[in-house]
Formats: structure tokens, sequence, C-alpha cells
């Protein structure tokens, strides 16, 4: 997937910055709890994972113990080469224009600079419906499967410019399908009231 970031003030005859983001790896986790059938957590990170590539993606299992000797099992999902950038690229398209917007503005808070990887938590029960995803805001691990997504980018860059550049990304979705929907504010950013 390649982004263009527009230049703040373009100079005559400049082109705008391209940077072409490979995802190499991506990992997908979640934990049935004792309360929860296992079977259908293992669906739900086969669901994150997308219909494309539910098929093709292996899912581990590892039992652990919580507190007072809980029984969990952990489902790990991991896509490597064309079917991780497969997974990023349909991500935009997966979530609504306001989780486009909310994760763009928590970029900073998401997105680790040290080792390019964008970590994000989905929720586990809406994860069945309909192929979309809907990040998860609340605290804990147990209502959510994870994603962890690793970016290397070419040219290279400063971790920040690709930081800058999945803001970008998921701004301009958002604003796109907000106007699309007629839900667009003044400014022209996407509401976040609508």
């Amino acid at each position: 997937m390649s982004i263009r970031i527009p230049q703040e003030d373009p100079q005559e005859g400049q082109r705008p910055l391209v940077f072409v983001f490979k995802t190499p790896h991506v990992t997908i986790t979640s934990i049935a709890h004792e309360t929860e059938v296992p079977s259908r957590v293992r669906d739900a990170v086969l669901a994150v994972a997308g219909a494309d590539l539910s098929n093709k993606a292996e899912v581990t299992e590892e039992r652990l113990s919580g507190h007072f000797n809980t029984r969990l099992v952990k489902f790990s999902a991991t896509l490597d080469g064309r079917l991780a950038q497969a997974f990023f690229d349909g991500l935009p398209e997966r979530l609504s224009w306001r989780d486009c917007q909310r994760l763009a503005v928590m970029m900073h808070t998401v997105f680790d600079e040290e080792t390019t990887t964008l970590f994000l938590r989905f929720e586990k029960q809406e994860s069945y419906r309909d192929g979309m995803l809907r990040l998860c805001i609340s605290e804990g691990i147990g209502g959510s499967v994870s994603a962890w997504i690793k970016f290397t980018r070419y040219p290279p860059a400063k971790p920040s410019d690709v930081m800058n550049a999945l803001r970008k990304l998921f701004t301009a979705k958002a604003t796109q399908e907000a106007v699309e929907n007629g839900e667009e504010s003044k400014d022209g950013t996407a509401s976040p009231q609508a």
C-alpha cells in the first residue's frame, strides 16, 4: 500500500512524498476465559483475520492458568508476507469512519515507534458480525481480540514519519466516508458527534 502525503508548502515542481508500507508480520490473539466457549474465541480470532484470510491463517492454542488457577486458552493466528499485507490493506475498509477517526487521534498511543508496530484491540463479540471490526476502547483484554501489525518502510524513514502517514491514512478514510454519509462538520473533517 502506498500513501501519498501532501506537503505543507509544496514547492513548484515538487512531487508529494510517497511511503510504501510493507507489512511482513501480523499477530492476532485472544484469550478464552473459563466462562467462554473456546471455539467461539478461536472463531473471533479468525473473524478478525478476515473471511478471505481465515482459511489460510494457522491458529495455535496455548493452555494457561489465571488467578486462582482459572483455566485460560490463548489463541494466536500469525499472518506473514502477502497475508499480512492483505490484512493491513483491507483494514481501513473494515473499520467504521468513527473508528478510523478515533484511531487517527490516538495513533501516538497505539503505534510503537521503536518497533514500528501498530497495536490494536477489537471488540471480541463484534468481530462475528458482517466482517466489520470495532475498536475496543475499554480497559483490560478480556473482551478483546488484539492485533500487532509490524511495518517496514520504503524508502527508509523515521518511525515518526510512518506514524504520521498512518494517521493521515485513517483520517482520510474517516473524512471520505463521513462526507459520503453527509456527516461532515463545517471545517471539512468528520464530525465526532454525528
